[in-house]
């Protein structure tokens, strides 16, 4: 009998609640000999972007557009190799399209579009 139950138990299929499924993961930026890769990244209203680190060099996101008070919209700090962070700002653009560039290295230009 417990050789039946537990056989019952393991083949059993489990459903985790909503809450406790896993998130999406958000939509990632990559800095690689010295360019963004994707360089054009599209993500949902209301979600995130990371910005990873991956090449020999200092950089970071800086969005081209201010907001009244002169802040970039979104930015990330200056991120050391190796380093990842969330682009703060994004989760709160309305759907557009945004230029952003590395203010370390601004040659580095890249595109994130709202839907």
């Amino acid at each position: 009998m417990r050789a039946l139950l537990a056989g019952l138990l393991v083949a059993a299929p489990v459903s985790l609640p909503p809450a406790a499924q896993a998130a999406p993961a958000s939509p990632v930026v990559l800095s690689v000999a010295q360019t963004y890769a994707p360089s054009d990244v599209q993500v949902a209203r209301g979600s995130s972007l990371t910005l990873v680190n991956a090449d020999a060099d200092r950089h970071d996101i800086t969005a081209l557009d201010e907001d009244a008070l002169g802040r970039p919209l979104f930015e990330t700090p200056v991120l050391s190799p190796g380093q990842a962070a969330p682009v703060a700002g994004v989760e709160s653009l309305p759907p557009d399209t945004y230029q952003f560039f590395c203010s370390v290295h601004e040659y580095m230009r890249g595109t994130v579009t709202v839907a």
